[in-house]
């Protein structure tokens, strides 16, 4: 069975995310539903297990290991 057409990109989410984080605003979460509309929800993330809160500090290291990455200092890979 084959793949649909790929109807967003990583690279528009994330500037979604940053221009989100620009203006001021804190991103709860992103829903994305399979037509490909993207959805970026602002606020304070929830708590319950399936907002993505459980995730958040992988979510920062990921985000660390990113502006490290662009400053080009060493990231130390950290366990799961």
């Amino acid at each position: 069975m084959a793949r649909g057409k790929c109807t967003f990109r990583q690279r528009d989410v994330t500037a979604m995310v940053r221009a989100v984080e620009r203006a001021g605003k804190q991103v709860a979460r992103v829903e994305v539903d399979p037509a490909g509309n993207v959805k970026v929800i602002t606020g304070t993330p929830e708590e319950d297990p399936g907002s993505g809160a459980a995730n958040s500090d992988v979510v920062e290291s990921f985000r660390n290991a990113l502006r490290s990455k662009k400053r080009g200092t060493p990231v130390e890979p950290q366990e799961c």
